[in-house]
């Protein structure tokens, strides 16, 4: 919530939520404002691990001409996202709680998507689905130029890698899938030095690309560490559990169309459609803290106050406890 008109040369005064997708932590802000230019370089600013600990993006809800709200992405780096698979479970939280009602539909920049409330995955914490789509393997849709192919899909690709097999998806944002062996999870190192790489330079994908690197655990989950474009390493990535669980399911590493995805941040359901056009994400969108802050006409932050939400921050260490006891029991090497 806005108190005072926003603007450059004017001091506002904000209400928003610091809150977390799978250890994806986020500031939350309703606003009608989201247009002007201050909403990007705010979110530089209140990302920055300097200020309040950071945080790896903004979103912005609206309304919407189409939907219930309107959903807007800045990375932390101040880009706009197309989408954002954990972000889309907190404004889902936002939205049902505010209209008190258990399901909804949102509207992103590029199609609106059903959210809603539904079956706790972990003990009885709350857990919400969101719809992902669309999702293509066209690279026209990535963007990619890869010689002849029209999908890269399972393929080596030597300029990236001599032996690890990667698929390329749009989710819709641009996804770069590798299954890779267990020396490549336990050490960053190695997904760092190419994530980097691919978004510094450029060559192969003109508009960056998010690298996930997957293993297996068990027939029915799978590992999954995410390098993001405009970020880095992040503890989990919507839309990238969602597109390694599809290539999961497509390669048979996985039996069943419900694919169990743990991520340095805990663990989320991925449900994949007939079809497997789109998928429902399923898992948290914990609170924080809530803040009253000040941004002065200089873009100086300050914090008015602050509650954290001890009791959701507990819950939800025992639901990303339980996720890292079971990599450790059940690794496939």
């Amino acid at each position: 919530m806005i108190n005072e008109t926003s603007g450059r040369g004017k001091t506002m005064k904000i209400s928003l939520k610091k809150m977390h997708g799978s250890g994806n932590t986020f500031y939350v802000l309703w606003t009608e404002d989201f247009a002007h230019s201050l909403w990007h370089e705010m979110a530089i600013k209140l990302c920055s691990t300097s200020w309040d600990g950071g945080a790896d993006g903004l979103l912005l809800i609206s309304s919407s001409a189409s939907a219930d709200v309107k959903m807007t992405v800045i990375n932390a780096d101040g880009s706009y996202a197309k989408m954002c698979g954990n972000g889309l479970r907190i404004v889902a939280r936002e939205v049902l709680e505010s209209l008190d009602v258990l399901q909804a539909s949102i509207e992103t920049e590029e199609v609106t998507l059903h959210v809603k409330k539904t079956t706790p995955i972990f003990e009885q914490q709350d857990a919400f689905a969101v719809e992902i789509k669309p999702i293509t393997f066209s690279l026209s849709d990535i963007p990619m130029t890869y010689g002849n192919n029209d999908t890269l899909i399972n393929s080596i690709i030597p300029e990236i890698h001599d032996s690890i097999h990667f698929s390329v998806l749009a989710v819709p944002n641009p996804h770069l899938v590798g299954l890779v062996p267990i020396q490549y999870i336990e050490s960053r190192v190695f997904q760092e030095k190419i994530g980097t790489q691919l978004n510094e330079s450029r060559s192969l994908f003109p508009e960056g690309v998010n690298l996930s690197f997957m293993h297996p655990v068990d027939e029915m989950t799978i590992f999954v560490r995410t390098f993001e474009r405009g970020v880095g390493f992040t503890n989990a990535c919507g839309t990238a559990m969602s597109a390694s669980a599809l290539v999961a399911y497509q390669s048979k590493l996985v039996e069943s169309t419900k694919v169990r995805v743990i991520n340095p941040g805990g663990f989320v359901e991925c449900h994949l459609s007939e079809d497997q056009q789109s998928v429902f994400l399923i898992g948290n969108a914990s609170l924080i803290e809530t803040l009253e802050v000040t941004i002065g006409s200089d873009e100086t932050i300050s914090i008015l106050s602050k509650t954290i939400a001890h009791d959701e921050m507990d819950d939800y260490e025992r639901w990303k406890d339980y996720a890292e006891n079971m990599v450790k029991q059940k690794w496939r090497k």
